[in-house]
């Protein structure tokens, strides 16, 4: 998930590493911080930390990444609500498998349907996630920064 403040946005480790199977372009200052992360990965508390980033072409690149939930689209939403936005995703992801069902002879459309289909699976797993670890995954918000809860490893 990802939260715009006035410091930046925040993005969440399991989203960061993600970020390469669902985009072609990564920038390299992005790549580059991800690389550290994932070098220093022993220090990461867990999945559901989050980063900040400050920079406005990074904050540009995030807002453009539409496979990474935006917390404040959901964090209002009750059960229900979630639950439907499932289902709504759940039926994009149908139509893309039929997508890809009439386009299997086209390689460039064929992939294009398979990323619609992952992006969409991950987008519902991200909010089953969220509705299961509302606590762990809601970040408090002070002043701009997320302060975030240090869970121990699995």
């Amino acid at each position: 998930m990802k939260v715009f403040t006035e410091n930046g946005v925040y993005v969440q480790y399991a989203d960061l590493l993600n970020l390469d199977r669902f985009n072609d372009f990564v920038p390299k200052k992005i790549k580059s911080k991800i690389y550290i992360m994932r070098l220093f990965g022993l220090l990461m508390p867990n999945e559901h930390s989050y980063f900040l980033f400050r920079n406005n072409d990074e904050i540009a690149f995030f807002k453009s990444q539409n496979f990474i939930i935006d917390l404040d689209s959901i964090r209002h939403m009750d059960d229900i609500s979630l639950w439907k936005l499932v289902n709504q995703l759940q039926n994009e992801k149908d139509e893309a498998v039929e997508c890809l069902k009439r386009l299997v002879t086209n390689h460039s459309h064929t992939t294009l349907a398979v990323r619609a289909i992952e992006t969409t699976e991950y987008k519902m797993r991200t909010i089953l996630d969220y509705t299961r670890n509302r606590e762990i995954n809601t970040p408090h918000i002070h002043n701009g920064n997320v302060l975030q809860r240090v869970l121990p490893r699995k």
